[in-house]
């Protein structure tokens, strides 16, 4: 969606994201996400589910083991932000 901020005079681009659940699908949906922010020159807000682990700390129970490696690179590579979870953690 491109929206118009009137005070900045700006546009933005606000994306729902739905990431697939099975790993054999994830690599290729970074990489999509990955050419998508490179020949993307406005503002950009992700919102949605990444099915990922931003860190250890997102998973309880089980092991993690490298689950949360793909979304902490991707927000590095486009110098991103996660903003913090407002309410329950774990749905």
């Amino acid at each position: 969606m491109l929206v118009f901020n009137t005070l900045s005079q700006k546009f933005s681009i606000i994306s729902g994201v739905y990431a697939p659940a099975q790993p054999s699908h994830k690599d290729a949906f970074w990489s999509h996400l990955r050419n998508l922010h490179n020949v993307i020159d406005n503002p950009w807000c992700l919102i949605g589910d990444f099915n990922e682990l931003e860190c250890p700390s997102d998973k309880q129970g089980s092991a993690v083991s490298s689950r949360f490696s793909r979304l902490p690179s991707f927000l590095n590579f486009c110098q991103a932000v996660s903003l913090p979870v407002q309410g329950r953690n774990f749905t």
